[in-house]
């Protein structure tokens, strides 16, 4: 087993922390989209130093875009609060020894609290999730989803993020009884 560093196990937290917050209410895609490039510039760190590159804040245009045209109506009133609540949960939920991964080779079962899944995911989305490299994580692949996001100029993409929000679509339209299927 190894050690997954998360979002709130650096010194940055309380800077995503601020940012987050700043999306609660928001009803404006060009905000989140400023928001999302702030965290992703926050996290976008590796530990190898000919690693860390900057990325322009054009390439999340496409998120505005993807906002104004193909979002879910409920996007900015539900699915957004959904996403930031489970966000900003993650130092609570995270296991109390830390959340490992199992190594190649290493036969492991794990089983995670929903909540959980559903702050790691929202991470995902947010881009804040520190960044694996080959050198650091040879065989771990990069959990950000920048690069989807950098791209939604692409049906594929654009599919990816689709399912992403459907997910915690679903999550705030069912009780935890019926809601359990989602998380």
């Amino acid at each position: 087993m190894a050690f997954v560093l998360l979002p709130c196990d650096l010194p940055t937290w309380p800077a995503v922390q601020r940012h987050l917050n700043s999306l609660k209410g928001t009803t404006c895609p060009h905000h989140l989209t400023q928001v999302l490039y702030a965290l992703h510039s926050l996290s976008n760190l590796s530990i190898d130093p000919e690693v860390s590159e900057t990325v322009p804040e054009q390439a999340f245009a496409g998120v505005e875009q993807f906002l104004k045209t193909e979002a879910d109506p409920e996007f900015f009133t539900k699915i957004l609060p959904a996403m930031l609540d489970a966000a900003l949960t993650l130092k609570d939920l995270k296991p109390p020894h830390g959340l490992t991964y199992s190594l190649q080779q290493q036969e492991e079962e794990m089983v995670l609290e929903r909540r959980l899944v559903s702050s790691l995911l929202a991470h995902i989305f947010f881009c804040t999730l520190p960044r694996r490299s080959v050198v650091s994580h040879p065989t771990l692949s990069d959990p950000c989803l920048a690069p989807t996001l950098f791209s939604l100029h692409r049906e594929s993409q654009r599919v990816k993020v689709r399912a992403l929000l459907h997910y915690f679509k679903m999550v705030t339209h069912y009780p935890p009884s019926r809601a359990s299927h989602f998380l």
